[in-house]
């Protein structure tokens, strides 16, 4: 029975009380009752479009795992990996009513994250309010980030930079690379009294990701938060990231050699015409000079 049709139904056995002549103690018992089934029946509601939810996604789950993956942008057996290690992070005890399955959190926040949908078209997706969404995705990420950390991001050191350094040179041919680095324009409502300081060449608000990827695309150091007004460039400058490279607090290797009787090199992060170059960065030559004309290349580090 729709929750409407309930309604109609609590109203007409409230109307047939008041008719029957009871005692007011009577009425009031009656009362109570009818509430106290309404509270059940909204209850039982919510578990069965839960448990509708969860046939929905076990038939896409088991039967067309191709979707499943589009959907979530994970494939099953590392979204249950990635539900074990952050369970105990999201998991809701029952007060009052039956909370929302950890899984279907994670599920929330996966598609949330997977796709440019809003919070209300994912909210008719999983039949939860928006506000929950939104909460939903807040804590799930947190969770996911306290939980992965340190399996994410490894502590650099210089055994660690040895190997991303292997990786560039085996992936992509490139000697005594470390790490390319880059900014990522997140797109956001302007912060309040805040005026045009988030508003970026994409005319639109945001905040700036600053990265440095492996040659896997992995991140293994980020900065966040830099208004979107500023520049890569200038969002670098001013990082943390800059600031331990330059007091050698990475434990960068030292210059060596990439063959026997070759010149000692330094290991760099390669950038684009953003960056300014230094010792320890490498960028493009300028689009105006004449080696650019013919081929371009990559400016020596100072």
């Amino acid at each position: 029975m729709e929750a409407l049709n309930m309604l109609l139904y609590i109203y007409f056995l409230l109307s047939t009380c008041g008719k029957l002549g009871q005692t007011p103690d009577e009425r009031c018992d009656t009362f109570d009752h009818i509430l106290i089934m309404y509270g059940l029946f909204l209850e039982m509601d919510q578990q069965e479009k839960l448990a509708s939810q969860k046939r929905e996604f076990w038939e896409m789950e088991s039967e067309d795992k191709k979707k499943y993956l589009l959907y979530l942008r994970l494939r099953n057996k590392k979204c249950k990996k990635l539900l074990r290690k952050i369970n105990p992070y999201i998991e809701k005890k029952r007060c009052i009513r039956e909370p929302i399955p950890a899984q279907t959190r994670l599920e929330i926040c996966l598609r949330y994250l997977a796709s440019e949908d809003s919070m209300t078209s994912i909210s008719f997706a999983f039949r939860v309010s928006p506000n929950t969404v939104s909460k939903i995705v807040r804590e799930t990420c947190r969770a996911i980030w306290l939980a992965l950390r340190c399996e994410a991001f490894l502590r650099l050191n210089t055994a660690r930079w040895y190997i991303i350094a292997k990786d560039f040179e085996d992936k992509w041919n490139f000697c005594h690379c470390i790490g390319a680095v880059d900014g990522k324009q997140v797109l956001m409502q302007a912060p309040p009294i805040t005026g045009s300081a988030y508003y970026n060449y994409k005319e639109r608000f945001g905040i700036n990701l600053m990265a440095v990827a492996d040659a896997h695309y992995r991140f293994i150091a980020v900065d966040i938060g830099a208004p979107g007004r500023r520049s890569d460039g200038g969002v670098f400058r001013e990082s943390r990231i800059k600031r331990r490279f330059e007091r050698d607090a990475l434990q960068v290797p030292p210059p060596n050699t990439v063959d026997e009787k070759g010149t000692k090199l330094p290991y760099v992060l390669v950038v684009d015409e953003a960056f300014s170059s230094s010792s320890f960065l490498m960028r493009p030559y300028s689009k105006s000079g004449v080696l650019n004309q013919l081929g371009g290349g990559y400016t020596e580090p100072k």
